[in-house]
Parts: C-alpha cells; sequence; structure tokens
C-alpha cells in the first residue's frame, strides 16, 4: 500500500480534528462530567447528612416525648396528691362544722330545755296556787278538795 498524498491529507486533517477537539471540545465536557460528578457527590453527602439529621432529630424527638409523659405523669401526680390534700381538708372542715353545729344545736336544746322546765314550774306553781285557793275556798268540805286536786292532775297529763 502506498502512502499518497490524500492519506498525509487525511492524516494531517485527522490530526488537527483530534487537536481541535482536545482543545475547545474536550475541556468542556470534562469540566461538565466533573461539574456533575461534584454535584452528584455533594448530593451523596447531603443526601447522608439529612439521613444523619433524621435519626438525631428522631432520637431528639423520642427523648423529648418520653420527657414530656414523663412530666406529664408528675404533673398527674402532683394534681392528684393535691386533690387528696384538699379533699382531706374538705372533709375536717365539714367535720369541724358539723361538730360545731352539733354543739350549737345542743346548746339551743339545753337552752329550750331550761326554758321549758322553767314555764313548767310556772304553770305548776300558778296551778298549785290556784288549787290551794280553791281548796281554802271549799275547806270545809274535804271531798270537793279531793276532786279539785283529782281534776287537776287529770287537767295536767
Amino acid at each position: 500500500m502506498n502512502l499518497n498524498a490524500t492519506m498525509i491529507g487525511q492524516t494531517i486533517s485527522f490530526i488537527f480534528f483530534v487537536f481541535f477537539c482536545m482543545v475547545y471540545i474536550w475541556p468542556p465536557i470534562i469540566n461538565s462530567i466533573n461539574n456533575r460528578k461534584k454535584k452528584i457527590r455533594a448530593g451523596l453527602i447531603f443526601s447522608n447528612q439529612a439521613k444523619l439529621d433524621l435519626i438525631l432529630a428522631k432520637k431528639i424527638a423520642k427523648k423529648k416525648i418520653e420527657e414530656a409523659k414523663i412530666s406529664a405523669f408528675n404533673i398527674i401526680n402532683e394534681a392528684n396528691k393535691n386533690k387528696n390534700i384538699i379533699l382531706k381538708q374538705a372533709e375536717n372542715l365539714a367535720k369541724k362544722k358539723e361538730i360545731e353545729s352539733i354543739k350549737k344545736i345542743k346548746k339551743q336544746i339545753k337552752i329550750q330545755y331550761q326554758q321549758e322546765i322553767e314555764n313548767l314550774k310556772h304553770k305548776i306553781t300558778n296551778l298549785s296556787i290556784s288549787i290551794a285557793e280553791k281548796i281554802i275556798q271549799n275547806s270545809v268540805n274535804e271531798i270537793k278538795s279531793k276532786k279539785i286536786v283529782k281534776k287537776f292532775f287529770s287537767d295536767f297529763t
């Protein structure tokens, strides 16, 4: 096979074409590929960091939920303790008021009892005086006196 001018021209053209491609076309393509690699690498790093952040956020959220549950449980326990204290105080206050009311009522009953005794004494005294007057007026007749006394006792009861 002979090397002729066409082949040499094609070789030179090919060399120029390769040189032109290496100088003007290849660098933007390589830069584009490298930029794409960098973006993909950054995306993967960001993705991994996001996964780690998500795991951390889940742990923090779980911890805060547990703390909130414990706090709520403590608040409920404290509220129950306060409720029991308030109920005991109310019960004690009610018992004190009940005792005071009973004492007051007993005192009123005692006063009324004394008043009724005094009233009965006055009535008995008045009746005795009235019987005595009638007996004195009718002292001549002893039978009438006994009838008056019996009538008095029957009226009294």
